[in-house]
């Protein structure tokens, strides 16, 4: 099963006519589904016959303008339901430090687990389209540059 999201983007895959999602963020999505894994309960209200077994998790973009707002979305998440985080990819180790101090002065590490997201580059064509095509994504010039160098 897969959930789409606030205006997702979705051009391919088995469903590629399927419509851009107004109707829920991910904040509203996680609180629905705890009510029904907590309260065993629809929206609606209506009572389930048996609530499912879930394991509620939530990305998170530490490097998304504004800043300073990151950590408030991130207790949000939490507050709805998250058991867990992925962030996004971090190549930014200064920015992501500057996050978690924010993160930690909240006690929200201590409220859910935060999976720092992790993945290699692979030449620095990926890390150049990373930086400039990937929203969200934050691949400092000195990363590409260390990439570039070592390909030579």
């Amino acid at each position: 099963m897969e959930f789409r999201l606030t205006s997702d983007f979705k051009p391919t895959g088995d469903q590629p006519e399927a419509k851009r999602v107004f109707d829920f963020d991910s904040i509203q999505l996680l609180r629905t589904a705890r009510m029904m894994r907590d309260e065993g309960v629809l929206l609606s209200g209506r009572k389930l016959t048996t609530a499912p077994r879930l394991l509620l998790g939530a990305a998170a973009n530490p490097f998304a303008p504004p800043y300073e707002w990151r950590p408030m979305r991130l207790a949000k998440k939490i507050a709805a339901g998250a058991d867990f985080i992925q962030t996004q990819l971090i190549y930014d180790i200064e920015a992501f430090k500057v996050y978690m101090e924010q993160v930690r002065k909240l006690g929200l590490h201590e409220r859910t687990y935060i999976l720092a997201g992790v993945g290699p580059l692979k030449s620095p064509g990926m890390a150049r389209y990373m930086k400039n095509r990937v929203p969200g994504m934050d691949v400092p010039d000195d990363v590409v540059k260390r990439m570039a160098d070592c390909s030579k």
